[in-house]
């Protein structure tokens, strides 16, 4: 049976899909109240479990965590009117995890934007956020909101992994290799994905940037992310290869014992042709001795 192959990519500074049982300590919600005229208030609410937080809009620089961005549809069709304000239970002052000063927010955290737009123009876009306890950080996540100014019809406001139209990597027909598109931000792994010659399996591979790597499947505990790979819905385990692979303790996670995967990893997916169509994600996080990247995860599908 012929089966095609299709992998997208998953730029740094996106989001993060909760699928199975991955853990979502933050939950949003997003109103809209009309002022006067063609004004409006928007106001998301995040509630966040004891332990977690949420980075403010407004951080000194960007080489620490993702601040919370609000991206807007038909900006050209709308005018911000002000600075959004801020407000919650806020904390300013030095963050171990990331060496530096930011502002953060537990418990609460609200963001309140006026927006003027015009009748029958419809209002909608995603906020980008990511969220951290003191040993461990999720990828940034997307939380999309949608209204009808013509009907002041319900919000439609999810935590839904991504914009809608996310950036395609590329894709694999058959065994051909996948050729990624650049997008400007850093990148340390590359995925590709192709068939071995009976296409009886699949074959993913991660090339890793020099100085950078990823974490095993086999991972225990608190710690960093894994590599995981989910097939409808279930987490699976592939044979893993790696060109070098390492377990040592690792600083960033309070001296505890992984496995890394450096320059070069390969996994091996199993394929049953009597199985039909398969839908999948690989979740994943990169570090090196100073940083730690949260991409979002990679959806593939087989046919």
């Amino acid at each position: 049976m012929y089966r095609r192959l299709v992998i997208f990519t998953a730029f740094i500074f996106s989001s993060f899909t909760a699928i199975g049982q991955i853990y979502t300590p933050v939950e949003w919600s997003v109103d809209l109240d009309h002022l006067q005229g063609d004004n409006y208030k928007l106001t998301f609410t995040a509630t966040i479990e004891d332990g977690w937080a949420v980075y403010s809009q407004y951080l000194e620089s960007d080489d620490g965590p993702v601040a919370t961005m609000i991206t807007y549809d038909n900006e050209d069709k709308l005018n911000l009117v002000g600075k959004s304000i801020e407000k919650g239970h806020r904390k300013e002052g030095f963050d171990a995890l990331f060496d530096m000063n930011v502002i953060k927010f537990t418990e609460e955290y609200i963001i309140e934007q006026e927006v003027q737009v015009s009748e029958g123009t419809d209002l909608s876009g995603y906020l980008t956020y990511m969220t951290c306890d003191e040993t461990k950080c999720l990828p940034p996540t997307d939380v999309e909101f949608s209204f009808d100014l013509n009907s002041q019809g319900a919000l439609e406001a999810e935590s839904s992994g991504h914009d809608g139209e996310s950036s395609q990597f590329g894709s694999i027909e058959g065994i051909e290799e996948q050729e990624a598109e650049s997008s400007g931000l850093l990148e340390p792994v590359k995925w590709n994905a192709r068939y071995e010659e009976n296409q009886d399996k699949v074959l993913f591979t991660a090339n890793i940037d020099p100085g950078w790597h990823i974490y095993s499947q086999q991972m225990e505990g608190d710690g960093p992310i894994p590599t995981e790979f989910w097939i409808d819905g279930e987490k699976v385990t592939l044979k893993e290869e790696a060109v070098e692979a390492v377990e040592e303790k690792d600083d960033f996670f309070e001296g505890m014992m992984v496995r890394k995967l450096k320059k070069k990893s390969v996994f091996t997916l199993d394929i049953d042709d009597s199985k039909g169509p398969i839908e999948g994600e690989i979740i994943y996080m990169s570090c090196d001795k100073e940083r730690c990247t949260f991409p979002q995860p990679i959806p593939f599908s087989i046919d």
